[in-house]
């Protein structure tokens, strides 16, 4: 199942003026703690419903 990330506050994080989808949940994850890590805001994981 593919994931995007955004702040708690609405924030996109995107790539190439589209947002960025991660195809699995241990990629969201670690890019999540890398932003975290590097910047003040609350991130949160999101799942796209596949359909």
């Amino acid at each position: 199942m593919p994931y995007i990330i955004r702040s708690i506050n609405g924030l996109i994080l995107s790539e190439e003026d589209k947002e960025k989808v991660f195809p699995t949940k241990e990629e969201a994850e670690e890019e999540r703690t890398f932003l975290q890590q590097n910047t003040s805001l609350d991130w949160t994981i999101i799942p796209l419903n596949e359909t």
